[in-house]
Parts: structure tokens; C-alpha cells; sequence
């Protein structure tokens, strides 16, 4: 994985990205929707508990 696709998904798991903003420039870098998904799964599970 690239540099610039670990930066994004560590700014969507730490709340700084949304994922509509994170797909799309995936997807400016070449990544396939299924591969960007993947990634979003994994930030997710890796991201902690929101409260509020």
C-alpha cells in the first residue's frame, strides 16, 4: 500500500476524513472501490469509540 493510502486512512480513522472524501481520492489514486472498502473496514475497526 502506499504512502499517501496509509495517510488517508489513518486521517478516516482518527475522524479527520470523511469516507466520501477518502474514496474519492482513492480513487484519483487508482484504487478499485473494492480495495478502497477494504481499507475503510479495516480503519473502522481500528478507529475507537466515539462518544457524545
Amino acid at each position: 500500500m502506499s504512502n499517501e493510502l496509509e495517510f488517508l486512512s489513518r486521517r478516516v480513522a482518527s475522524g479527520k476524513l470523511s469516507r466520501r472524501d477518502f474514496l474519492g481520492r482513492a480513487a484519483a489514486l487508482g484504487v478499485t472501490a473494492t480495495f478502497a472498502n477494504s481499507l475503510l473496514s479495516s480503519a473502522a475497526r481500528a478507529a475507537g469509540p466515539v462518544k457524545g
